[in-house]
């Protein structure tokens, strides 16, 4: 061997040792406590941490991950963990783990101390907000549905307050339509005045007056005669025609007038609707009892997995923040094109991860997590998430895969799991639905896929031998007993979950088996109830409307009635100079036919 190469050898050497002995277990374990109580908000902790810089190799006997939410519990926990990495990317600052085994994995496990940390949580730094719009949006849903209160007194609304609140919009818009009928109305007069035909009456008369029938004697003075008549017909016929032009413009002047009279009944209609959700009246639709009953569990399980999707996100960008693109070179100029090396490496990246833990119900797990990394392009590999778990009366299978391979991420989940034992599940708070499930074992599938802020879901949950648990405060009324009869009588449920759409405009609808039988029972107990308040409301606002309303439409029905007079005198005078014409030119055409037979005698003496 060289003394050369033996002296770099050496090097090396003596650099791993330096590196063991300044970089100490204690100070990785520090080192990651520190960074992940900053990332997650509340105590991260790490017990037995080991680093070798042989192999390269790390394990920890126990990680505990605080719920910042719930500082004595923890989020996350594990038990032995080992991992190996691969040595030359290491002296490139760049973490490849070829396999790590996570054992002992559990959730919402308790602390023995508390894992608060004084210090504020650091607001997120997110460039991708769609989630926690999504998460917001379906916040609301429930909110909604959670505000209606099912045993309100209806027999009890308050007609009278509610009109004074509501500010009435239709009166104010009646007044305005009433001002504009009256000025169409004058518009109309002024248009008519213009437009009497008496003069061109009267110059039309004197004209047919003017062809004296006497003087025709002869073929040539009928002729004359007769040409005259018929001009003046043609007067007669553009006035006529005059007048049919300016009705038709009145016709559809008023049906527009006619038009907003009926606009009136669709103010009404406003006014009402605003009435009625002043007055809260319950709405026993499907879809507002299903929210109420299942809309907080499913939403709340819904946002946790969307907030592991979010941090995903966030962490994924702030990871490949730094994997800028070079600058595109100047066209038409020669470039080099550079080929990834079978030995490239991304900055971060975990190959493939085996988990092994278990459910809070002591259900074991199984799994593994593939392709974590800080440049999923370079790997061409999208994040895959398997999980799997069995007892003897329970089956769980999670999928996921996080696809980062392009500009918009995605992400799809898969869940099925049978099973699940439904003793002391929370329902609706409200003091007429049951309080939560005493007993019942229930089977869910689950799947959701997300595009950018695309969302598409479906949540199927089935479950049997069904017992309600009310509490001990029940309500009591005849609304209360109909609810319990149904829910007694109901040992099987079927609840169908979909949401579709954008982020800030999701369609969020829960249908279940409950929903039918409870809107029936309700409605056919409640529903006069629920119609007399209607009827009260609708009454007052009647009274304050109906004048104004019969007062518009009468100035519409007594203006047209005028103007139409008018019209109807214009046409009778027009009518009365087309009948003077026609029979002023009928006398033509007589005295035609005598001058006729006098030739046709004189013809005849001839002879």
């Amino acid at each position: 061997m060289r003394k050369s190469g033996l002296a770099t050898l050496l090097i090396i050497l003596a650099i791993f040792f330096a590196i063991s002995y300044i970089l100490t277990d204690a100070f990785f374990e520090s080192l990651i406590e520190d960074m992940g109580t900053d990332a997650v908000g509340a105590k991260v902790e790490i017990d037995g941490f080991s680093f070798s810089i042989f192999g390269p190799e790390v394990h920890w006997d126990r990680l505990q991950v605080t719920d910042p939410n719930k500082t004595m519990q923890n989020m996350l926990e594990t038990g032995l963990c080992e991992f190996n990495m691969e040595f030359w990317p290491l002296l490139r600052g760049k973490f490849v783990i070829e396999n790590f085994q996570l054992s002992g994995l559990q959730q919402n496990t308790q602390r023995e101390t508390d894992g608060k940390i004084d210090k504020p949580k650091k607001a997120k730094d997110s460039k991708d907000n769609a989630i926690d719009r999504a998460k917001t949006q379906l916040k609301k849903e429930t909110k909604s549905s959670s505000g209606i209160n099912l045993s309100a007194g209806l027999g009890n609304v308050n007609a009278d307050s509610i009109i004074a609140i509501l500010d009435l919009r239709t009166p104010t818009l009646i007044d305005s339509t009433k001002k504009a009928i009256e000025e169409n109305f004058e518009k109309w007069q002024d248009k008519l005045a213009e437009t009497d035909p008496q003069a061109d009456v009267n110059r039309i008369s004197k004209q047919a007056q003017s062809i004296d029938v006497k003087k025709i004697k002869d073929l040539k003075s009928f002729q004359s005669s007769l040409k005259a008549i018929n001009e003046v017909q043609s007067s007669v016929d553009s006035l006529n025609d005059a007048y049919k032009e300016t009705r038709k413009e009145f016709n559809r002047d008023y049906k527009s007038s006619s038009g907003t009279l009926a606009e009136i009944d669709d103010w009404i209609k406003e006014d009402y609707k605003r009435a009625l959700s002043k007055a809260k009246l319950p709405d026993f639709s499907t879809q507002n009892i299903a929210k109420i009953l299942f809309g907080d569990n499913i939403v709340n399980q819904v946002n946790e997995y969307l907030g592991y999707v979010a941090t995903a996100r966030t962490h994924f960008n702030k990871l490949s923040s730094g994997n800028d693109k070079e600058p595109s070179p100047p066209r038409f100029k020669g470039q080099d094109i550079y080929f990834s090396s079978a030995n490239a490496r991304p900055d971060f990246w975990l190959q493939n991860m085996a988990i092994d833990g278990k459910l809070n119900e002591e259900m074991p797990l199984g799994g593994s997590l593939t392709n974590v990394t800080t440049d999923p392009k370079m790997i061409g590999k999208p994040v895959k998430l398997n999980i799997t778990g069995a007892s003897k009366t329970r089956n769980y299978a999670l999928d996921g895969e996080l696809n980062y391979l392009d500009s918009i991420p995605k992400e799809s989940f898969a869940l099925n799991y049978t099973g699940i034992a439904l003793n002391g599940m929370a329902l609706s708070k409200s003091d007429l639905f049951p309080n939560s499930i005493k007993e019942g074992k229930g089977n869910v599938d689950a799947t959701l896929k997300i595009t950018g802020n695309t969302f598409n879901g479906k949540i199927e949950f089935k479950a049997g031998n069904i017992v309600f648990d009310y509490g001990e405060n029940q309500k009591s009324g005849k609304l209360a007993s109909i609810v319990r009869d149904v829910f007694n009588n109901t040992k099987t449920l079927r609840v169908s979950v979909t949401l579709k759409g954008k982020a800030s405009n999701l369609v969020f609808a829960v249908k279940s088996n409950l929903d039918d039988a409870l809107s029936k029972a309700f409605k056919a107990t409640a529903s006069k109830e629920i119609e007399a308040a209607k009827q009260k409301i609708r009454k007052k606002i009647d009274d304050q409307i109906a004048k104004k309303k019969a007062e518009a439409e009468k100035i519409i029905a007594e203006n047209r009635a005028k103007l139409e007079a008018q019209l109807e005198k214009y046409q009778k005078k027009i009518d009365a100079v087309k009948e003077e014409v026609n029979k002023h030119k009928k006398k033509i055409e007589d005295e035609k036919n005598k001058v006729g037979d006098k030739i046709k005698d004189k013809l005849k003496d001839l002879f």
